[in-house]
This record gives C-alpha cells, sequence and structure tokens, in this order.
C-alpha cells in the first residue's frame, strides 16, 4: 500500500474570503488591544512581561544582547532566562515599539497565528469543509482557553504555533520520497524553534508529546490497516511517520542555540536543577469536579481571571464535538489520531488527580514543570478540530440520533459537574465557586436547545443542511462572543497610566543613583492594604472612562508602582534585592542565601521575599546586600494620645542593651512618646538619655505607667521643662522592655514628630508618602575590601559561620572553595571604588593596604571573568551567592566581565546549522534539476 498522500495546496478563494472573516472576528473580539491604547495592568502581564520586555527592547534599540540583568535578584542572567523571548522573531520585530503597544500587538498577531493554524489543519489534513474549518478554527483562537493565556505572553506565543506544526507534520509525511532528501520536514523544524524562541519550554513539550501521539497513531494503524509483506516494509512505514518528526525535532534544537545553552547553563544553576518535588509538580492539577466550570462558557467570570482552568468552548461546539467523536469508526486516520491527542490531553491535564500521572513523573521532562492544567491546551486544539468534524458528520448525515441523545448527555453532566463544584475553591482564586446565576443557565440551556432543533431541522430537511451548518457557526461564535466578555482583555484593559505614570517613591529611588556607579539596593516588605493617597483625583479623572474592574486594576497597579513590585524594578531601572519568575529564576544560591534570615520552610522559589517577611531583616544582612533603602507601609502605625507614632520596627532590650539614633527631625520638644510592650518589671523598664541641641544631656525613665493601651501596645509620656532642639537619643534596657516606637512632641503647639529608633543599624526616614522609604545609613557599598577569610566546602557550612552572632560581613568574608580556614587581619582598612558599571561589566579600583579580597555584592554565576591590572584572576562564590577577587597590597584596577562562554558555542552552533540549511536545500534543489533534466 502506498504511502502517498494528498495535500491542499495552494489554497482556493474560499478560504482566503474565511481567512479574512478570522481576521475581522479577531479584531471584533479584541477591539480594546488592536484599536486603543488601553494595555493590561495585572497578573505577570503587568508585573513580568512589561518590564522583561522594555528591557530587552531597549537593548534591541541599541544593538547589543542584554546578557545581564542587574536589576532584580541582585543580578540574575537576563536573556539565558527563556521566558525573556530575546530572540524570538516577532519580539525583535516590535522592538522599536512602546512597549505596551508591543505587547497588545503581540497578542493580537498571535491570537490570529492561532486560528488561522487550526483553520488550515482542518482544511488541509482533515478534510474538513469551510464552515468546519471555520468553527475549529474559532473555537480555538477565540475561546476560552488562549483569551486567558494573553496574561502569560510568552505561552501565548508558543501555543499559537501548534496547528501549523501539527500541519507541517502532516506536509513532511504526505510524500513518499525519503525524508532526508526532500526536505519536506524542514517547515516542522522551523516551527519548532520558533515555538522554543517563544520561550516557554513546558508549551514546545505539551505540543511535542501531543505531536508524538498523533505519530504513533498513524504508525499503529498503519500496520493494522495492511500488514506489511517484510521486515523492511516495517521499518519503511516506521521510518516514514517517525523520522520527519525526530530529523526536525534535532534541527529545531540545533537552531535556537543560540537561546537554548545559556538556558541549559542557567538551568544547572537554577532552583529548578533536578526538577521539581512532586508536591510542586502536581500544583494547579484539574479536579474532575471543575470540568463544567472548566469547559462550558463562563458568562458568570467565574474562574480566576488569569488562571490555569479556564477552557471554555461553546455550547455548540461542545455538543459538535461529541458527534464528532462519534463517527470514529467512520473517520479518517488523522481524525482518529486527533482523538487520541484530545483524550492524552485531557488525561494529563488531570494531574495530581490522575494515578496514572505519578508513573509519567518518573519520564524525563515531566517533572520539570507545574501547572498540568496546561496539558489541556491539547484537548482544546483537538477538541476544537472534533467539533468540526461533528458539524461535517451533521451536515453530510453521517451523525445519528443516538450520538445526539450521548451528546445532550454530555451537556447535562457538564451542567451537573458545575453545582457538585459550587464551594469549591480553585487554585489562584481567592474565595469559593458561586452557583451560576440565571442568565448563564439561561444561554447554555437556550444554546442546547437551538443546537437540537438546528440538529432536527438537518435531519427532517436535507435541503437545509448547508444553511443550517452556518446557523450553527453563527450559533457558536455568538456565544463565545458573549462568553469572553469577562475575560481581562475586555472586562480589564486599563488606562496606559497604570505603568507609565511615575510615582513618588519610583522618582525618589532613580534620583539616588549617581553616575556610572550602580544604583544602591532597596528591599520591600510592604503589602498593598493602603489606599493611594490620590484615589479620589484618580476617581475623578478615570472614574467615568473605566468599568469597575479596569479602574481597580488601575488602583492595584497604582500601590504596587508605590511599593515597586515585584519585577517593577527592572522597567524603572532602579535596583532590587529581590524579584519574581516563575521559571528558571531565581539562582539556586540566591535561594540558598535567603535561609540566612528566613524560615527556609517560608522561601519562595519565585523568589519574592516581599510576602514573606514579617519584620525587617538583620541590618547584617541589609548591608551586605547593598540595601540602602527599605520600602514599607504605614498601615501598622498607630495613633496613640493624638500622636501617629511609627511602629515598623520592634527593639527588644534586655537589661544593658542600649538602641540609640541621632536621625532627629528639627522639631523643637519638650516631650517624648514612648510606645513598648511586654514589660518585665514593676519599676524602671529602661533608660532614656537625651542630647540636646546645647549639649545638656537628660535622663529620663521609662516605668510602666501607660497613658493608653490598644492591640497589645502601650504609650507612656516623658516630658522637660521647655521646647528644646534634640540631637540624639540611647535608650538603655533596665528591667527589659520591648521598644516599638518613638515620638517628639510639641505640646503647646499640639505638634510632634515620629522617630526611627532599629533593633540594628542606623535608618532614617527618607521618604514619606502613600509608603515610607527607611534609609540604612550603615549599608555597605556594591564593592568592599575585606580582610578576614574563611574558607569553606559546602553551603551549609557556610550558613552556620555566617549565623554566628559575632560574623560581621564588612569585616570577614566566607569563600566556597575548600576545607574551613581562616587567613587575614580584620583590623586594617583598605578602600575601593566603582568606577564603571553597565549590566555586562564592571570596573573598581582598589587600594589595598595588605592581602585580602574585593567582594562585589553582585550575584557569583558562570561567564564572570575577572582581571587585576589586566591580568586574570578567578572569581570565587563568597558569602553564598557574591563574587570575590583575590588582591595583593596596593593600588588595583578590577575589571570584571560577562562573557558568557554558552552563548558563544551556541551562537556558532545557530549559525553552523542555518549554513548547513541553506547547502542542504540548494543541494537538493540541484539533484532534483539533474532528475529533471
Amino acid at each position: 500500500m502506498s504511502l502517498q498522500r494528498t495535500f491542499l495546496v495552494p489554497l482556493h478563494r474560499r478560504d482566503l474570503i474565511a481567512l479574512a472573516a478570522l481576521l475581522a472576528l479577531m479584531l471584533a473580539f479584541f477591539w480594546k488591544l488592536a484599536f486603543t491604547n488601553l494595555i493590561i495592568a495585572r497578573g505577570d502581564i503587568f508585573y513580568y512581561f512589561y518590564p522583561y520586555r522594555d528591557f530587552a527592547a531597549q537593548a534591541v534599540r541599541e544593538g547589543h544582547v542584554a546578557l545581564w540583568n542587574p536589576y532584580l535578584f541582585m543580578g540574575a542572567p537576563f536573556m539565558a532566562n527563556s521566558q525573556v523571548g530575546f530572540f524570538y522573531p516577532f519580539n525583535l520585530l516590535m522592538s522599536g515599539l512602546d512597549t505596551t503597544r508591543a505587547i497588545n500587538w503581540t497578542i493580537v498577531l498571535h491570537i490570529l497565528f492561532a486560528a488561522s493554524g487550526a483553520y488550515l489543519f482542518a482544511r488541509s489534513a482533515l478534510r474538513l469543509s469551510l464552515a468546519a474549518s471555520l468553527l475549529a478554527a474559532i473555537s480555538f483562537g477565540l475561546g476560552g482557553y488562549l483569551g486567558t493565556q494573553i496574561e502569560h505572553v510568552n505561552q501565548l506565543q508558543g501555543l499559537a504555533w501548534i496547528g501549523w506544526i501539527f500541519l507541517a507534520y502532516e506536509w513532511a509525511i504526505s510524500h513518499q520520497q525519503s525524508a532526508i532528501s526532500s526536505l519536506r520536514w524542514l517547515p516542522l523544524a522551523l516551527l519548532i524553534a520558533l515555538q522554543l524562541l517563544a520561550g516557554h519550554t513546558q508549551s514546545v513539550f505539551i505540543t511535542l508529546v501531543g505531536l508524538g501521539c498523533y505519530a504513533l497513531w498513524h504508525i499503529i494503524e498503519s500496520f493494522f490497516a495492511t500488514r506489511p509483506s517484510s521486515w523492511r516494509n516495517y521499518v519503511l512505514r516506521f521510518t516514514h511517520y517517525l523520522l520527519p518528526l525526530i530529523l526536525a525535532v534535532v534541527v529545531a534544537f540545533a537552531l535556537p542555540a543560540i537561546q537554548l545553552l545559556p538556558t541549559l547553563e542557567l538551568t544547572r544553576n537554577s532552583a529548578r536543577s533536578g526538577g521539581l518535588p512532586t508536591n510542586l509538580a502536581v500544583s494547579f492539577s484539574l479536579d474532575p469536579r471543575l470540568l463544567g466550570r472548566v469547559l462550558l462558557p463562563d458568562y458568570d467570570g467565574a474562574m480566576p481571571a488569569g488562571g490555569e482552568f479556564t477552557a471554555f468552548f461553546s455550547i455548540s461546539a461542545l455538543t459538535l464535538m461529541t458527534l464528532g467523536v462519534a463517527t470514529f469508526k467512520r473517520a479518517t486516520r488523522s481524525m482518529r489520531a486527533i482523538m487520541l491527542v484530545a483524550l492524552g490531553g485531557l488525561l494529563f491535564a488531570l494531574g495530581g488527580y490522575d494515578p496514572l500521572y505519578y508513573l509519567l513523573l518518573r519520564l524525563p521532562g515531566f517533572d520539570l514543570f507545574r501547572a498540568p492544567a496546561r496539558w489541556i491546551v491539547l484537548f482544546v486544539f483537538a477538541g476544537s478540530l472534533l467539533a468540526g468534524v461533528g458539524l461535517d458528520a451533521l451536515h453530510e448525515r453521517k451523525a445519528s440520533w443516538k450520538s445526539a441523545l450521548l451528546a445532550v448527555v454530555v451537556i447535562l453532566l457538564l451542567l451537573g459537574l458545575v453545582w457538585i463544584s459550587t464551594g469549591l475553591t480553585p487554585a489562584g482564586a481567592s474565595g469559593p465557586l458561586e452557583r451560576p446565576s440565571t442568565p448563564s443557565l439561561l444561554f447554555w440551556l437556550g444554546a442546547l436547545l437551538a443546537v437540537l432543533v438546528f440538529t432536527f431541522y438537518v435531519f427532517r430537511f436535507t435541503r437545509y443542511s448547508s444553511r443550517i451548518t452556518y446557523c450553527l457557526l453563527l450559533l457558536a461564535t455568538c456565544e463565545l462572543f458573549l462568553a469572553t466578555r469577562p475575560l481581562t482583555y475586555n472586562a480589564r484593559a486599563t488606562a496606559p497610566d497604570a505603568l507609565l505614570d511615575l510615582r513618588l517613591p519610583i522618582t525618589y529611588l532613580m534620583q539616588a543613583r549617581q553616575g556610572d556607579t550602580p544604583p544602591d539596593r532597596f528591599l520591600s516588605i510592604s503589602d498593598i492594604f493602603f489606599d493611594p493617597g490620590d484615589k479620589t483625583e484618580l476617581q475623578a479623572i478615570y472614574g467615568d472612562q473605566l468599568s469597575i474592574d479596569a479602574f481597580y486594576d488601575l488602583l492595584v497597579a497604582t500601590k504596587m508602582k508605590e511599593i515597586i513590585a515585584p519585577n517593577l524594578p527592572l522597567h524603572y531601572r532602579v535596583a532590587a534585592v529581590d524579584g519574581y519568575d516563575g521559571g528558571v529564576l531565581p539562582l539556586r544560591n540566591y535561594l540558598e542565601f535567603q535561609r540566612l534570615f528566613l524560615d527556609p520552610a517560608l522561601i519562595q522559589t519565585d523568589g519574592r521575599l516581599r510576602e514573606q517577611l514579617r519584620s525587617v531583616p538583620a541590618a547584617r544582612w541589609l548591608d551586605l546586600m547593598n540595601a540602602r533603602y527599605v520600602i514599607t507601609d504605614k498601615v501598622g502605625d498607630q495613633w496613640y494620645d493624638n500622636v501617629l507614632y511609627d511602629l515598623r520596627f520592634a527593639v527588644p532590650l534586655r537589661s544593658g542593651e542600649t538602641a540609640q539614633t541621632d536621625q532627629i527631625p528639627p522639631l523643637k520638644a519638650d516631650a517624648l512618646g514612648v510606645v513598648y510592650s511586654d514589660p518585665r518589671g514593676t519599676g524602671t523598664l529602661a533608660q532614656i538619655a537625651i542630647a540636646f541641641g546645647d549639649g545638656v544631656t537628660q535622663t529620663l525613665a521609662v516605668r510602666d505607667q501607660p497613658l493608653e493601651t490598644q492591640g497589645g501596645l502601650s504609650v507612656t509620656r516623658l516630658t522637660w521643662n521647655e521646647p528644646r532642639q534634640v540631637k540624639a537619643l540611647r535608650v538603655t534596657g533596665v528591667d527589659g522592655v520591648t521598644l516599638h516606637g518613638l515620638a517628639l512632641i510639641d505640646r503647646r503647639a499640639g505638634a510632634f514628630e515620629s522617630l526611627v529608633i532599629a533593633p540594628q543599624g542606623q535608618f532614617r526616614l527618607a521618604y514619606s508618602g502613600d509608603v515610607k522609604i527607611y534609609e540604612n545609613t550603615t549599608a555597605l557599598p556594591r564593592a568592599f575590601f575585606v580582610g578576614e577569610v574563611l574558607s569553606v566546602a559546602s553551603d551549609d557550612e557556610a550558613l552556620r559561620l555566617m549565623q554566628d552572632a559575632q560574623f560581621d560581613p564588612a569585616k570577614t568574608v566566607v569563600l566556597m572553595s575548600a576545607p574551613t580556614s581562616q587567613t587575614g587581619r580584620p583590623g586594617i582598612l583598605s578602600s575601593s571604588h566603582v568606577v564603571t558599571s553597565t549590566p555586562e561589566y564592571v570596573a573598581i579600583d582598589v587600594n589595598a593596604l595588605q592581602d585580602g579580597y574585593l567582594v562585589l555584592a553582585d550575584a557569583y554565576y558562570p561567564g564572570w571573568t575577572a582581571t587585576v591590572d589586566g591580568q586574570p584572576t578567578p572569581i570565587e562564590r563568597a558569602d553564598l551567592m557574591f563574587r570575590a577577587v583575590k588582591i595583593p597590597p596596593g593600588q588595583h584596577r578590577v575589571e570584571m566581565r560577562y562573557q558568557p562562554q554558552s552563548f558563544a558555542v551556541g551562537a556558532a552552533i545557530s549559525i553552523g546549522t542555518v549554513v548547513i540549511l541553506v547547502g542542504w536545500w540548494f543541494g537538493a534543489r540541484h539533484r532534483n534539476r539533474s532528475r529533471v533534466l
């Protein structure tokens, strides 16, 4: 039996009209993103992709590759993070646009790619009619799943090519000529490479597994259709279906090696190296009880916006999908293969609810990703095609009343699951699911009734079947149009000022940077329970222009800009201690470093510190991280006796322990308010020595005699004779007490100023608005010289040494290189100064009075090289995650460059692969011409 297959080329005029109709529908669904300046200001698209794409686009405009990101995680690879999609062609093409416009148009463009790919595959591979192919395209491209994934831009970009990849595979196997010589597998290779460059590796993995199932069914069915006469024919059939896929995958991974090799290197140094633990690998699994909510049109917006569980079809498509599955025996081989893909996608999406999935986690690749619910994209793609199969089966009267009855039963079962799932809280949701609204129920039942009526007319009046086919297509489109109104791109598109309008904390930190020296870092530990002070003004400007949900997103975005989190520091080019990434970042060393000041059970694999910190870390760790600024909100501040106290820092003082501050506001005061808790005696709790501006010092006793007590805190007031300028305060514990806040008070004028007194280090209130910015005046510079060296053989040993109360990072460095040893003298001062700093280059002048190490508080990572006075010198990992270079006595220039070998080798492989393919293609053309002649 011949393996020769036909393939639909070129397109007919009706197909071009159908594709134009798809374009028009896509613009109707996504008109806000296509034609207005509104943006999405929520979820990953706001906190993750805007900053990353803006930084990448700037590098492209400047004509270089952004290899290093100095603004998040105290330094991390940039381009190597595949989710950036630095080399993805459509990202490169849109680099000249402003970031918000580029992402809006990217979303619209890739929705069109997804829909057109599904259409062409349905027409060419499944031989569906124009109406059935349109139904498949609309169900996949304009349905709930891709409409929700717009918040995951790189995921959408990768998934948009699924239909094209399946189409290219069909093209590759549609000719009997040798797969190697024909190069018909090359389009498949190019499309997989494009999907890899989009930057969502899980989407590539899911696509290839789905395509593998599709190819496997072809192999199995071809063996059973006609038994080959010899083992050579077995091999021929096996290679015919499998070899194009293997060749395509090999070449597809070689072409983007410029991206993949740096990503592989990053993966080895990532927290995800070695795979995810089982509990994370099955997180965000699809609860079978949610299937009704997942698949039925979500008119209420019940499922969490931007979540993993929205994948709805129209009632029409779900009904026709059942009819399509019922044609299994009469279907073509490709149709049956698509049914296998749909089944696999649904079973894999169950994840932890499917016992077989735990066996899959033992296979390579499955344990690298979380959110098994994402496998449902295979069901969405294949199910959309099966809806088209069902529409043609109905039109051609291949469907029976039994299959129609089965479709009704399926819809009713899904409706039943909607009620069963009421009260469940899906992962990512803030509360339990409510019962569906009456309009939703009416829409569901009305659409089902309409489909049954149309089906009856097809069976009864054959001559109307073509018209009814288009009526069903129109019904499905209208259902999806209504169901997608609550989705983010419609209901929550908001004003561009959500990103573009600068807030004062951002401006303050941007102005703090001086010249080419690296900006001092900040740590944000604020939540967003506060309201912006200009909320009323924002309401007046945007209240009548935006929906309630869109204004809410604007307000939340405004608050996130106030606290500059989680990845917004990259967008505004201010340096943060932490960041956010759900992929191959943060580095494993970064998470190890957090163990110095955070309970290991609270450490997040996505790198975020803000939500986990309950208080400001000890000053020595802030100093080591070059964290000069700490951002907090005012929610914890309290009024006592008509005075507002800053209660951010709690200072436990045992007998003899002291805390002090000379950061005193210029208010002449005659009283000092003291907020305290946990008094450990009945007499004097503490002594406060007050140094006045005239040189006089007065000591006052703090006793447990509160004027007011609320929330477990008490306030007392110490007074003196007349208003005077205070220069410094020193508090010494006596019986013992925990100090929470101090305030200078001018009793005559009713004025007051809150003071900052911290358990360690010197903090001053540098900015006060909707949030507060404290300056850590003892923060170490980004580069500093250390004379005392401890060398250890393991991270655990380093943690033990550094957590010792006597460890001072300004005097001692712990090197991760050898068994424990100690060298150097900590008492001799030396100096260092950063002369020039760019993301991939740092130059530092050092004046060393002894042997020691220059410590640069930037992340240690392979690819960084160093020279001292032009001579290469090794970089060692210091204090768990930073870089250190050995320095001899004298004045020296230290230079560090980021020149990863993985990037150079990857570029060589990519260029070499292109050259080989071009030569191969020309050679194939020459051979074909020779045969003709």
